[in-house]
C-alpha cells in the first residue's frame, strides 16, 4: 500500500526582500527615550561634592560676604556659552587647605584622579573627540573659542584673578594682588590615607613642570624628580600621565564636562532602535524634542550628541519638579509631531525619561498641582482581553507627603496619558504598566541622600517595602531631596545612581539605558514553530525584545493541555537559557575552511578570513558567553537578556533515542539539548554562517539579524544506523549541513560530517526531508528556497552520508523579475516498498510540482500539476507544505496544500485573495480551478465563548467529474488578508490547518488566525462537530451552529493571536486536547478536537521521535 513518507512545514515579483527581524514581532517598536540634562549653573563647579563649594550671600557677585570657590582653574570667559561665576581660585600653595584639599581626588571627586584613565567625549558615530593636547588643551572642547591652556608651562601674573590662600578651613584670606600668584598646572595631591586631611602633611603632592615629573612629601619632603608614575594597577611615563591630565582638563574638569562625558560615552553604546531626545532642565518648551522620522542613527543621532555636547550652562537654577513634569505633559501630547508620531500613531511605544541632576533642587516659584499623587488610589485601566490595573497605594511607592518629585513620577506613570490610544504596551518583569505612561529613571552626581539606595548593597529598599523605614519627607532637609530622587524612580518604575564621581555616573547612566533595552517587551513564540512535543512533555522555543533566546520544557497537566499561567504563559520545567554550562567549558564546534570537517570554535582555530570577520577573540569569547567584556561590566560589547540567540523560525527537533532536543538560534548555533534536564550538551555554528554577523551581534548597536535560522531534520535511527542532522541557514545564509548526532554526548569534530552549497541553492526556508532512494541510498530533498543566482525554483537531491549533489530537479520556473524558489517537499513511496518514488513541492508562483524520482536520476523529471490562481488569475504562491492523503473510497492520491506568504514585510498589509486547496492526483494536469468544486467560508459570528466560521455543505454528486476543490479565504466574500502559511494535516478524513490574518498594526504581534477544518476529499463541512465548542467533553449538536437555515459544525475557530504549531494530544475515546501558541508569547487551550483515528501524538510538523 502507498504510504506518505514525509509530512513537514515551513514557514515572486523582483527579489523576495526577507527582513532582518521577524515579522510577527512587536518588540522591535523603538522606544521613545528623552534625557534631560541638568544645565543649572553648579555644573560650572569644578568641585564635588556640595561642602566643597563657597558661595557667598549675593551668589556669583563679589564681594558680599565670603568669597566663591567653585573654579580650580582661572575660568575664561563664556567658557559655557554663558555667564561665568565671579569666583576666587584656591592658590597653588602647598600649604594652603584650599589648594591641597580642593586638588585631591580623595576630597574632590571630580578632581584629577590618577587611578583613572581619562577618555575623551564620544562623537554620535562612535568616534573619539581625540586626545587633548597638552600645550593647547580646551576649555571647553564644543566651544573651541573659549580658548586653551598650556598645561605644560609656568603661568604667572595672572590678572583678573582673586586667588585665596587661607591655610585652614575658615580662612578665607586672599592675595593682595591679582598677580601674586605663579603655577604649574598639572598639580595635584594625593591623601596618604591615614592623618588629618586638613593638615598638608597627610599629602604627597604631584607636579609635571614642562617634560619632568616631581613628587613631595609635604611632611617635610623636599621635591624629587621622577621619570615615571605607579598608582597600583596602572603606571604611566610623564608623557603618558601629562597626557591623560590634559584628558581630564578638556574633557572632565567640571561637572558639565564630566556628565557629557559619561553621556556620549553611554549614548554611543545605545543600540539604533531608539528614538532619543534631548533636553535640559531649564528649557522652558520640550517641542519636539523627540524625533518622530528615523531612529537614533544618521542625523537623529548627530544632532543629539550636539546639542548634548554643546549645550550652554549659564548660572541658574535647578528646576527638577518643573523639567519632570514637563516631560511627563510632553508624553500626554496627541498630535502627530509628538511621541507616538506620525501618523498613525502607535499606541505600544513606551516611553522613558532620564533625570540627571548635580545637586539639590529648587521649589518651583509657582507652585505645582500635584498632590500626594503615591498615597491617592489610581483609575483603573483596562486593555486587551482581560487586562486590569489600578494603582492602589502600597509600599514601597506610598508616603505621607504632598507635591514631592516622587508624586510627579507617579502622576505621569499610574495615569493613562493617552486614553484615545489602545493599551496594548508590553510588560516586564519590573513595569506592570501596559498603558501609555512615562517611566522615570533618576541620577544624581555628587549629593548624596540619607537612604541606600540598590545597587549598594545592603540598602534600603527591603525596610521602605516593609515598612520598617519611611520615605523622609524631601521639605526638611537637603538631602532628602535626594531621596526623594531616588523615591522618583520607585514610583516611575525605573532606577537610580547616586554617582559619588564621573565614572559612577558614567556607569549609572549604562546601567539605565541597559534597563531601558531589556524592556523591549515580554517573550515571543514564533508563527511557524515554536513547539515540538514528546512523550508528557512540549518543548516551547522563545525570544525577547532584546533578541535573546530560550527553550522551555512545559509538562502537561491533568486535564492534558499544557502547564500555564491564568494569561497563557508557559510554566516551565526548565529554562535552556539557566541551564549552559560555563562558557570555557562549553563544547562548541565550527566548519574547518581549510580541509573540511569540524574544530572547536576558538578564535585561533578559524581561518584568517573568518578572523577578520568576526573582529577578535573578544566576539567569539562573547559568542561563546562570555559576559566580562560586556558594557555592564565596564566593557564594549552587548549585554545580553540571555546567553543563547532568539530561535525566532526554525522547529526544535526531539529525538527520541538519545533523548536530546535540537533548535537552531541566531547566536549562529545549533543547539543540543539534554532533554531531561535542559542542559546543553554541544553546539554547532555551520560554516557557511556570516561571521561578520557574528561581530554584529557583539555590537551594543546591534540591530537583529537572522544568523542560523533554518529548519532541521534529524534521520530516523533503526532507518538509517545513526541519527543524522540536517539543516540549512534558512534566512541566515545559503548552506546546507550535516552532523552525526547518535551520540550527543560524545559529539566531536569527528562527527561534523559535511556541507554543501550551490549557486542555484537560496536562502532555503523548508525544512529537509531524509529519504531512502530506489537506489538504496539515503538522501536529502531540499527546496532551494528564495534569492538564488538565477531565481528559480529547484529540488535539491543530496547524499546524505557524503553531501554530494545527486541531483539538482529544475523546474525552468522562475527569472530576475518573477523571482521563485522551492518551499518544503514531501515525499511518496507509491509501490510501498520503502523507497522514494514521487516528491511534492510548492513555489512562489503558485506552481503544485510533482517530482518523478522512480528511474536514474538523469530521467527524473519535474511537472507542474497544478498552478494556483485566484478567480482573476492573478498567481497565488505557495511557502508552506503540502501534504498527501489516499482516499480509502476509492484510492485516489490527493495532494492538499494552501496559499499565502509572509515573507516580506510588504506581504503584512497585502489582501490579495489566498485559497485552501485539495487537488487529485490521476497523472494528469488540471489546466485550471474551473476543474475543482469551489467551496465558501462563512462570516465569522459567536458561538459560545468562541469566534466560529462555518463551510459550505456539500451536495450531491457536486465532486463527480472534478479533480478536486477550492476554498477562497475569504469569508462571506470579503478578502481580509488571510492566508495559509503552514501545511494541512489529515487525520480520519479530516483535513485541518492553521491560517492567518496579519495585521499591519506593528504593535499587534502579528495578528490573528484561525483553525479550518473540512471534509479532506470534498472540501466540504464536516458532517460531525470536529471541535467540542461547549467544552462538555462530547460532540454533539450542542457543538454545531445554525448557518444558513442548516445546523451545522463549526469549520473554523478564531485564535487570539497568530498560532504557531498545534500540539495534539488523544486523551481518551473521541477526545484529543489541542493547544497553540501565538505571537504574542502565550499558549492556550483550543477546544478538544474529534480526532477519533487519531494514535499517539502529532504536530503541525513531523517530528522525528527516534
Amino acid at each position: 500500500m502507498a504510504v506518505a513518507l514525509a509530512l513537514a512545514s515551513s514557514p515572486g515579483h523582483g527579489v523576495v526582500d526577507l527582513p532582518t527581524a521577524p515579522l510577527q514581532s512587536a518588540a522591535a517598536i523603538p522606544s521613545n527615550i528623552l534625557f534631560l540634562l541638568d544645565d543649572s549653573g553648579s555644573m560650572q563647579f569644578e568641585m564635588m561634592p556640595e561642602d566643597l563649594i563657597i558661595f557667598s550671600d549675593a551668589k556669583y557677585f563679589y564681594p558680599v560676604g565670603r568669597p566663591v570657590i567653585v573654579y580650580l582653574f582661572p575660568p575664561p570667559n563664556n567658557q559655557y556659552n554663558g555667564l561665568n561665576y565671579s569666583a576666587a581660585i584656591p592658590a597653588f600653595d602647598d600649604q594652603s587647605y584650599h589648594n591641597f584639599f580642593r586638588r585631591s581626588s580623595a576630597n574632590n571627586n571630580i578632581f584629577y584622579d590618577p587611578t583613572i584613565t581619562y577618555t575623551p567625549w564620544v562623537r554620535h558615530d562612535g568616534s573619539s573627540y581625540g586626545n587633548a593636547s597638552a600645550t593647547a588643551a580646551y576649555y571647553n572642547p564644543a566651544n573651541t573659542g573659549a580658548g586653551t591652556l598650556n598645561l605644560t608651562t609656568e603661568k604667572t601674573n595672572v590678572n583678573s584673578t582673586l586667588w585665596i590662600k587661607g591655610t585652614t578651613p575658615g580662612d578665607y584670606s586672599l592675595c593682595s594682588t591679582y598677580a601674586c600668584q605663579s603655577y604649574w598646572p598639572i598639580t595635584f595631591y594625593m591623601y596618604k590615607g591615614t592623618g588629618d586631611r586638613a593638615l598638608a602633611s597627610s599629602y604627597v603632592k604631584y607636579q609635571i613642570q614642562g617634560a619632568t615629573g616631581y613628587r613631595t612629601d609635604l611632611n617635610g619632603g623636599t621635591p624629587s624628580a621622577v621619570s615615571s608614575f605607579n598608582w597600583g594597577s596602572v603606571t604611566r611615563t610623564v608623557a603618558e600621565e601629562t597626557q591623560n591630565f590634559a584628558n581630564w582638563f578638556s574633557y572632565y574638569r567640571s561637572r558639565a564636562h564630566a556628565a557629557k562625558a559619561g553621556a556620549s560615552i553611554a549614548f554611543a553604546k545605545l543600540g539604533t532602535n531608539y528614538r532619543v531626545g534631548f533636553s535640559t532642565i531649564n528649557t522652558a518648551s520640550l517641542g519636539n524634542v523627540i524625533p518622530t522620522s528615523g531612529t537614533f542613527d544618521g542625523t537623529n543621532r548627530q544632532n543629539w550628541f550636539n546639542a548634548l555636547l554643546g549645550a550652554p550652562i549659564p548660572p541658574q537654577g535647578t528646576p527638577l519638579k518643573e523639567s519632570l513634569s514637563r516631560a511627563g505633559d510632553y508624553f500626554s501630547r496627541t498630535d502627530d509631531s509628538g511621541p507616538y508620531g506620525p501618523a498613525p500613531q502607535l499606541s505600544c511605544r513606551r516611553n522613558f525619561t532620564i533625570l540627571t541632576t548635580d545637586g539639590y533642587y529648587n521649589e518651583p516659584a509657582v507652585p505645582l498641582s500635584f498632590g500626594n499623587e503615591d498615597n491617592t488610589a489610581g483609575s483603573t485601566i483596562t486593555g486587551p482581553g482581560s487586562q486590569s490595573y489600578q494603582y492602589v497605594p502600597s509600599r514601597p511607592y506610598q508616603d505621607s507627603y504632598t507635591g514631592s518629585l516622587a508624586d510627579i513620577a507617579m502622576y505621569y506613570w499610574r495615569r493613562d496619558l493617552r486614553t484615545d490610544l489602545t493599551n496594548n504596551i508590553r510588560t516586564t518583569s519590573t513595569n506592570p504598566s501596559f498603558w501609555q505612561n512615562m517611566s522615570t529613571f533618576t541620577l544624581s552626581l555628587g549629593p548624596q541622600g540619607t537612604l541606600t539606595p540598590p545597587p549598594k548593597t545592603p540598602n534600603d529598599l527591603a525596610a521602605l517595602t516593609s515598612g520598617s523605614k519611611v520615605w523622609p519627607d524631601p521639605a526638611t532637609g537637603e538631602a532628602k531631596k535626594i531621596d526623594d530622587l531616588w523615591h522618583a524612580s520607585v514610583n516611575g518604575r525605573g532606577t537610580f545612581v547616586a554617582a559619588k564621581n564621573p565614572t559612577e555616573f558614567a556607569e549609572g547612566l549604562v546601567s539605565a539605558l541597559n534597563t531601558i533595552g531589556e524592556s523591549g517587551g515580554a517573550w515571543n513564540v514564533a508563527l511557524t514553530s515554536s513547539t515540538v512535543e514528546t512523550d508528557g512533555r512540549v518543548f516551547v522555543a522563545r525570544y525577547d525584545g532584546s533578541w535573546g533566546g530560550d527553550l522551555w520544557a512545559v509538562a502537561y497537566n491533568a486535564t492534558g493541555n499544557m502547564n500555564t499561567t491564568a494569561d497563557g504563559t508557559p510554566i516551565p520545567v526548565w529554562k535552556a537559557s539557566t541551564q549552559l554550562p560555563a562558557a570555557a567549558d562549553r563544547k562548541i564546534f565550527t566548519w574547518k575552511d581549510n580541509g573540511g570537517g569540524g574544530i572547536a570554535f576558538t578564535y585561533n582555530n578559524l581561518s584568517n578570513a573568518k578572523q577578520t570577520a568576526i573582529g577578535s577573540s573578544d566576539v567569539v569569547d562573547f559568542v561563546r558567553g562570555v559576559t566580562s567584556k560586556s558594557v555592564a561590566s565596564g566593557g564594549t560589547l552587548r549585554n545580553r537578556s540571555s546567553l543563547l540567540g532568539d530561535i525566532a523560525n526554525p522547529a526544535p527537533v526531539y529525538v527520541k533515542a538519545s533523548n536530546t532536543v535540537f533548535a537552531p538560534a541566531n547566536d549562529g548555533m545549533l543547539h543540543a539539548f539534554n532533554a531531561a534536564t535542559g542542559a546543553e550538551v554541544f553546539a554547532y555554528i555551520p560554516g557557511g554562517v556570516n561571521f561578520a554577523d557574528l561581530k554584529a551581534f557583539s555590537s551594543p548597536t546591534y540591530s537583529h539579524k537572522f544568523i542560523n535560522d533554518g529548519e532541521i531534520a534529524v534521520s530516523d535511527l533503526a532507518a538509517t544506523g545513526k541519527n543524522i542532522l540536517v539543516g540549512s541557514l534558512g534566512r541566515g545564509g545559503k548552506t546546507v549541513y550535516a552532523l552525526d548526532v547518535t551520540n550527543p554526548a560524545s559529539f566531536g569534530t569527528n562527527n561534523v560530517m559535511w556541507e554543501f552549497t550551490d549557486t542555484d541553492l537560496g536562502q532555503a526556508l523548508g525544512k529537509p526531508v531524509i529519504v531512502k532512494l530506489n537506489t538504496g541510498d539515503w538522501a536529502v530533498l531540499i527546496g532551494n528556497g528564495y534569492n538564488s543566482s538565477t531565481e528559480k525554483a529547484f529540488l535539491f537531491v543530496i547524499n546524505l552520508n557524503t553531501g554530494a549533489l545527486i541531483k539538482k530537479i529544475a523546474t525552468g520556473v522562475g527569472s530576475s523579475t518573477s523571482s521563485n524558489g522551492l518551499a518544503t517537499p514531501v515525499g511518496f513511496d507509491q509501490n510501498g516498498d520503502g523507497k522514494l518514488d514521487l516528491a511534492y513541492a510548492g513555489d512562489l508562483l503558485g506552481n503544485f510540482w510533482k517530482f518523478d524520482l522512480t528511474g536514474a536520476s538523469s530521467a527524473w523529471t519535474a511537472t507542474s500539476m497544478f498552478v494556483a490562481k485566484d478567480a482573476s488569475n492573478n498567481v497565488q504562491p505557495i511557502t508552506g507544505g503540502l501534504s498527501i492523503a489516499i482516499d480509502p473510497k476509492t484510492n485516489k492520491r490527493w495532494i492538499f496544500g494552501g496559499t499565502g506568504r509572509y515573507l516580506s514585510n510588504s506581504d503584512v498589509s497585502s489582501t490579495a485573495v489566498q485559497s485552501w486547496y485539495g487537488l487529485i492526483d490521476d497523472g494528469t494536469v488540471i489546466s485550471s480551478r474551473a476543474s475543482l468544486t469551489q467551496r465558501t467560508l462563512s462570516a465569522a459570528s459567536a458561538q459560545g465563548s468562541y469566534l466560529t466560521r462555518t463551510f459550505s455543505v456539500a451536495s450531491a454528486n457536486d465532486m463527480v467529474g472534478k479533480k478536486g476543490w477550492y476554498a477562497d479565504l475569504t469569508p462571506a466574500s470579503v478578502a481580509s488578508g488571510e492566508r495559509i502559511v503552514s501545511r494541512s494535516q489529515y487525520s480520519a478524513g479530516v483535513l485541518y490547518v492553521s491560517s492567518i490574518v496579519p495585521s499591519s498594526d506593528v504593535c499587534a504581534s502579528g495578528g490573528s488566525g484561525f483553525v479550518n477544518a473540512v471534509d479532506a476529499f470534498s472540501g466540504a463541512s464536516l458532517t460531525k462537530p470536529f471541535f467540542d465548542i461547549n467544552n462538555d467533553k462530547l460532540f454533539t449538536d450542542a457543538d454545531k451552529k445554525l448557518e444558513g437555515g442548516r445546523l451545522l459544525p463549526a469549520g473554523s475557530i478564531r485564535t487570539t493571536g497568530m498560532i504557531g504549531e498545534i500540539n495534539v494530544k488523544k486523551i481518551s475515546g473521541d477526545q484529543s486536547t489541542a493547544q497553540s501558541c501565538d505571537t504574542t508569547g502565550a499558549c492556550k487551550a483550543l477546544p478538544n478536537l474529534n480526532l477519533r483515528a487519531l494514535s499517539g501524538r502529532i504536530s503541525w510538523r513531523e517530528i522525528v521521535t527516534e
